[in-house]
This record gives C-alpha cells, sequence and structure tokens, in this order.
C-alpha cells in the first residue's frame, strides 16, 4: 500500500494548532509549520509501518491517568500523584 502525499498534507493542514502537545510533547503547530518537510518522511514512515505490519515502538506507549466524575478532592491528590510520578 502507498500513502498518497495529498492525503499525508490535508490531515498535516487540518491539525488543531490551539491544542496541547501530546505524550511526544510535539506541539501540533511545529507540525503544522513544518508540515510540507514532514510528508515525506511521514509518508514513508507510514508505508513502511502498514508494509512490515510493525510500528515504531515510542507508538506503543501512552501517558494515562483515571478521571473521575466525583469526589474532587480525591481527584486533585490522585493527579497529583500522577504528575510526580512521571518527573
Amino acid at each position: 500500500m502507498t500513502f498518497n502525499k495529498e492525503v499525508v498534507l490535508d490531515k498535516l493542514n487540518n491539525l488543531q494548532v490551539n491544542k496541547s502537545p501530546g505524550p511526544d510533547s510535539l506541539h501540533p503547530r511545529v507540525l503544522f509549520e513544518l508540515r510540507y518537510q514532514l510528508i515525506t518522511p511521514l509518508r514513508l514512515i507510514f508505508e513502511t509501518s502498514y508494509n512490515t505490519g510493525c510500528i515504531p515502538r515510542d507508538w506503543k506507549f501512552a501517558n494515562t491517568a483515571p478521571l473521575y466524575k466525583k469526589k474532587e478532592a480525591k481527584l486533585n491528590v490522585i493527579i497529583t500523584d500522577h504528575l510526580v510520578s512521571q518527573m
């Protein structure tokens, strides 16, 4: 399978640049501003991953924390504990 350059560019053009960075700490604004330089490298990564059935190891990790709807005081403790554990 091949990934079309126009499709990759369309996805980069539609990034929400006012959102916060993801777990990779890369701000969407950076991807948006460098979109023309990133088309080919991203296309090659996607094609290689799809064709080999393997994804980069870093893509398998995520930082997650439970968010509870009740007990606001307990929520603050959980979030603080999570943030401290990430340091």
